[in-house]
């Protein structure tokens, strides 16, 4: 199965590689073409590629095969690149649903190119993994880019390893090379940004080293950072089956690098991983953006960059309430293994409609990148609206 050759759009390629700085020497090696060859295809010389080469082109630049085209002005990769799978939308769809269709599966293992055609389905659908919910965006701290961060230091362990599970029943067996690394993604999405990481805590249990010297260290490690990226959230302990987590609260070491960040005049962005609602202190008040990604799973580092950055705009909403503290009228966790329920109907929303100074964030809380607003606004009287509706529904007025 091969696509025909297409017209390309050879400024964008140059675009393109100026932009991460590499030399038509260079990106002519990595592709496999001779500089004279890219050199006329920048310039308008070459106006056709072959398949191979146009994939490899969006594979070097990760965008879209579109965007080199010119048929879209996205270069995000999303939503893209199906149309040589031999595979109509409708049907990849369905091996993602589980509606998986045996005619399906075996046209992908017949394709001599099976593992690309694997890895190109699960570009196209990533985009479903990167709905993390912003909680609050000050300032427009988000997205990060080069243009307003020249060097951004991220904290914490779950830089490194992101939580994608809990333990017991609620525990995924993966191996960690399959799992996206949110370090590593955001240093791919960010090359003309300076990352630096600073690990401090740890998803597996509390850091062992005393705070304090940390405390002194790591202020002189941010000092030259326009931007600080916290990676906070719950221990894989936390999130099991047979206990209750006796707390709602975060490891407090997360407070020590957020609040000091904060202390040094830095935009603080946090990102919260937890298996469920968390009691959030008094910083997230003050922090320039939060983005919670629950248990987002094995493409969690690469659906963070992806918010982070902007390619990728925040859809999503919370599934439960953030409180700012915890219930009082609770008997909680009982006496001699009895436990009588007081609250009776005030469980859930019904509790929170009564006590509305307990919410941090609502069920159904989400920001976004969009911007909204009102222009050329002007009123109607009660006659005129009803007259409009009539003449909709061609009942003469």
């Amino acid at each position: 199965m091969r696509m025909k050759d297409t017209t390309i759009h050879g400024e964008r390629i140059e675009e393109l590689r100026k932009v991460r700085k590499i030399t038509q020497e260079e990106l002519a090696k990595r592709i496999g073409i001779s500089k004279s060859q890219l050199s006329r295809i920048e310039n308008g010389e070459t106006k056709t590629l072959s398949s191979n080469l146009l994939i490899r082109l969006a594979d070097e630049f990760d965008v879209s095969t579109d965007y080199i085209l010119g048929r879209s002005n996205v270069q995000s990769r999303r939503n893209y690149d199906v149309s040589f799978l031999g595979l109509s939308e409708k049907a990849i769809q369905q091996l993602v649903t589980k509606r998986v269709n045996v005619q399906v599966v075996n046209c992908l293992l017949e394709h001599k190119t099976f593992p690309y055609l694997t890895r190109l389905i699960y570009t196209y659908f990533a985009d479903i993994t990167a709905r993390g919910i912003q909680s609050s965006n000050e300032n427009n701290a988000l997205p990060l880019t080069a243009q307003k961060y020249r060097k951004i230091a991220i904290v914490g362990g779950h830089a490194e390893l992101p939580l994608i599970c809990g333990q017991g029943s609620a525990e995924v067996y993966t191996d960690p090379s399959f799992v996206d690394s949110p370090l590593d993604e955001m240093k791919k999405a960010m090359p003309g940004c300076e990352i630096k990481f600073w690990k401090g805590t740890d998803k597996l249990g509390y850091s062992p080293t005393m705070l304090w010297p940390t405390k002194r260290q790591y202020a002189p490690f941010i000092e030259d950072c326009d931007a600080v990226v916290v990676f906070a959230g719950n221990m894989e302990s936390e999130d099991t089956e047979c206990y209750d987590r006796r707390s709602a609260l975060l490891n407090p070491n997360f407070d020590l690098y957020i609040e000091h960040a904060m202390k040094l005049g830095k935009k603080v962005i946090v990102v919260l991983q937890t298996g469920g609602a968390v009691i959030l202190p008094p910083w997230h008040k003050q922090v320039h953006a939060i983005v919670w990604m629950g248990l987002a799973g094995e493409a969690a580092g690469s659906a963070i960059a992806d918010i982070l950055t902007g390619r990728v705009n925040p859809s999503g909403r919370l599934t439960e309430t953030f409180p700012t503290c915890m219930r009082r009228d609770l008997e909680y966790p009982g006496h001699d293994r009895i436990l009588e329920y007081h609250e009776k109907l005030a469980v859930g929303y019904r509790y929170y409609d009564r006590h509305p100074e307990e919410i941090a964030y609502s069920f159904g809380h989400g920001l976004s990148y969009s911007a909204f607003a009102y222009s050329n606004a002007a009123l109607m009287s009660m006659a005129q609206v009803i007259r409009a509706a009539m003449k909709k529904q061609g009942v003469t007025v």
